[in-house]
């Protein structure tokens, strides 16, 4: 079946068929919640989104509650604006951890895959035998789409098919190079086994040279940190002890002038920093 064809009829199957979770007849429409939920799920992290959102409305109140109550309203601001940074922040420095986590995972699932063939078994049995020897959210999510994939298979799809939606689903470098040899081993035959142990190795030294950019990269990460937070820091600590400067900031004209526009810088130059480290990568 030509390519075109195939892509083609994916596309109808999706047109069709209803989103994981819902039934038949009943759409789910957008949720304002969405983005958060894709940002943790980038993160890997497995709290619901309306968990956090709750707790990221909640925290800024009661640490600007606090300083309200300990410090005057000056101090209040600066922690609230602080406690509603820092999830912000740390959701930013975690993006794409779901991905790199699974990509870390590739080469054991790929190495045993290899050991099935050899041994005899066809690609969807191998995959089936499959575990990540990871225990982290990017495991469990390849483990997931290994299953999804077998799960098709069994029902009735071509193999070739139920691997290509795989890497639509997971557009990684590291995802379409797995496709791309198990789609040739399984239209083209040949030593399989030879061409999943090799792309194995190849992925291994990838990671392995990724985590020493990573490490290398780590002490570029804490100063950028640093750098962003410690004006927060300091003006709280300003204002925690000088309770003068704190008036002046969030109750005169020209205070107010000057926390925007150093809030603004800050959040440029933190956002400037967090390209430079992901460029680096």
């Amino acid at each position: 079946m030509p390519a075109t064809r195939r892509a083609a009829e994916r596309r109808a199957r999706r047109l069709v068929s209803p989103p994981p979770g819902v039934s038949r007849g009943v759409v789910r429409g957008p949720d304002r919640l969405d983005p958060l939920a894709r940002a943790l799920r980038s993160a890997g992290s497995s709290w619901p989104a309306r968990t956090v959102a709750l707790g990221w409305v909640i925290l800024p109140v009661a640490a600007g509650g606090a300083g309200a109550v300990f410090a005057g309203p000056g101090l209040a601001l600066l922690v609230a604006l602080t406690a509603l940074a820092t999830p912000a922040a740390v959701l930013v420095s975690n993006h794409g951890r779901l991905d790199r986590q699974l990509e870390r995972a590739l080469p054991g699932v790929l190495e045993q895959v290899g050991g099935s063939i050899r041994s005899g078994a066809s690609l969807r049995q191998a995959l089936g035998e499959a575990r990540p020897p990871a225990a982290d959210a990017g495991a469990e999510a390849l483990g997931g789409d290994l299953a999804s994939i077998v799960a098709e298979v069994d029902a009735g799809r071509p193999l070739v098919d139920a691997v290509e939606d795989w890497a639509e689903r997971r557009p990684l470098a590291s995802v379409g190079m797995v496709v791309a040899v198990f789609v040739l081993g399984s239209v083209s035959g040949g030593p399989q086994a030879r061409a999943v142990d090799g792309l194995a190795a190849t992925l291994r030294e990838r990671n392995r040279l990724e985590g020493e950019v990573g490490v290398l990269a780590a002490q570029a990460r804490a100063s950028a940190v640093v750098i962003a937070v410690a004006p927060l820091a300091f003006a709280v600590l300003a204002a925690a002890t000088d309770p003068a400067s704190a008036d002046f900031l969030v109750r005169s004209t020209a205070g107010l002038a000057c926390l925007a526009g150093g809030l603004a810088l800050d959040g440029v130059a933190a956002a400037w920093m967090v390209h430079i480290v992901r460029s680096a990568r």
